[in-house]
């Protein structure tokens, strides 16, 4: 993934359909398709999200295109700060313990274009999204729309990449309040 625009392949409107539309490829002699990007999913209902869902290593589709749940490891995650002015500020978020810790993501193949306009990359692709929930009370006032499944132990990641999706899916829940804290990072002098 480009952490600048690509994950799954899919407009944020397509997400609450049913999944019956596979992705295609653009016909050749017709300029590719681009679809609008997404690097985070909640609605684990949609049927475009249940087959890739499934386990860590699935196939679907004509094509046979590969995917499944994967983990993001981490130690840090931002959000917008609604508080803020333009320019928006980003706060930084980590476990209170300082330790790294996984998104709870979904990886899958896709045959189509990831390029720009002016170089255009044509061809099959892994790209990858992470898994949100709703905001614990540290990120609530911040951003108040979402927060990335944290897995927090061996045994979140074990069931995230090995349990049946029905114990997956349990883990899509917000952390408690003291696990996570605001941290001192500051992007602006980072640059």
């Amino acid at each position: 993934m480009r952490p600048r625009d690509s994950a799954l392949g899919k407009k944020t409107s397509e997400m609450e359909g049913s999944g019956d539309d596979e992705d295609e490829p653009s016909p050749p002699g017709e300029k590719p398709k681009r679809p609008g990007f997404l690097t985070n999913v909640r609605n684990t209902r949609s049927g475009h999200w249940r087959n890739w869902l499934a386990s860590a290593n699935v196939t679907v589709g004509k094509d046979k295109l590969q995917g499944g749940r994967c983990i993001v490891p981490a130690t840090m995650f931002a959000e917008p700060d609604r508080n803020t002015a333009k320019p928006v500020v980003n706060r930084w978020f980590a476990r209170a313990d300082g330790t790294p810790f996984s998104f709870a993501g979904i990886w899958r193949e896709w045959q189509d274009d990831v390029g720009t306009i002016k170089q255009p990359n044509v061809g099959l692709h892994r790209l990858y999204a992470i898994f949100t929930t709703e905001p614990n009370g540290v990120v609530q006032p911040i951003h108040d729309k979402a927060i990335p499944v944290m897995l927090m132990t061996a045994q979140d990641v074990d069931a995230w990449l090995k349990g049946p999706l029905e114990e997956a899916l349990k883990l899509q829940k917000p952390r408690a309040d003291e696990k996570i804290v605001i941290t001192p990072y500051d992007e602006t002098e980072a640059t």
